[in-house]
């Protein structure tokens, strides 16, 4: 990751956040899950990368889903599928 953050490679740089996201989603450590793909969606807004927008707004509704955060993973739930109608998405990653 360090790589990418030294050449400004942003979109790669929110990639590997997200990635780590999935990571610590997998091993149940929910909380720090939410940060990383917190810090990846940020950096796809930045950079006007829909796709990546729409894939950490999933990623953070399934999260909080089982982090049993109901509310908030609909919040972004809603998020996606208003992004996906809004910029005429096919599917996201």
């Amino acid at each position: 990751m360090n790589i990418t953050r030294e050449i400004g490679d942003r979109q790669g740089e929110g990639l590997w956040l997200g990635n780590l996201g999935s990571a610590f989603n997998s091993l149940g450590q929910y909380d720090t899950a939410i940060k990383y793909y917190t810090q990846a969606l940020n950096i796809a807004r930045e950079i006007g990368d829909r796709q990546g927008e729409g894939l950490w707004l999933g990623n953070l509704g399934s999260a909080f889903n089982s982090f049993g955060q109901y509310d908030t993973a609909i919040k972004y739930y809603t998020q996606v599928s208003n992004s996906r109608r809004k910029n005429s998405f096919r599917k996201f990653r």
